[in-house]
């Protein structure tokens, strides 16, 4: 029993210290969601988009990789966007699914036609017996 005691307090701490290892669900959210705003204010696509990371919540977790949802606030409305985040210990990897954040780049106007090419444009196709032959 004796020297049972040193192994057992060898396997409780290495159990601890290997518990540490891994961040828990909630920061695992805040380390992504910090990731995500750093990733908005240094894209020139999406720089300029005033949107702010409200939350990432974890909602499940598989081994390394956890689903999550980010709460985006853009123009006066919160927008949820489903996030896979993968954590190995020492690195954070998050994945969106594409065109997740284009409500963010504003959609520019179809140019219009100037009223020099509006006089040159016919408002009415003609008929096909008024068309020359």
């Amino acid at each position: 029993m004796i020297n049972r005691l040193p192994r057992l307090r060898f396997c409780l701490l290495l159990a601890l210290l290997l518990a540490g290892c891994f961040p828990s669900p909630e920061k695992v959210g805040e380390l992504t969601r910090t990731s995500i705003e750093q990733r908005l204010r240094s894209d020139d696509k999406y720089r300029h988009s005033g949107a702010q990371v409200l939350a990432v919540r974890v909602t499940g977790q598989t081994g390394k990789a956890y689903d999550a949802v980010a709460t985006i606030s853009h123009a006066g409305k919160n927008r949820d966007i489903p996030l896979k985040i993968v954590v190995d210990g020492v690195n954070l990897e998050w994945f969106s699914g594409d065109g997740a954040f284009d409500f963010l780049v504003p959609v520019l106007p179809a140019p219009s036609a100037s009223p020099a090419t509006a006089a040159r444009l016919p408002t009415v196709s003609p008929r096909v017996d008024q068309i020359p032959r």
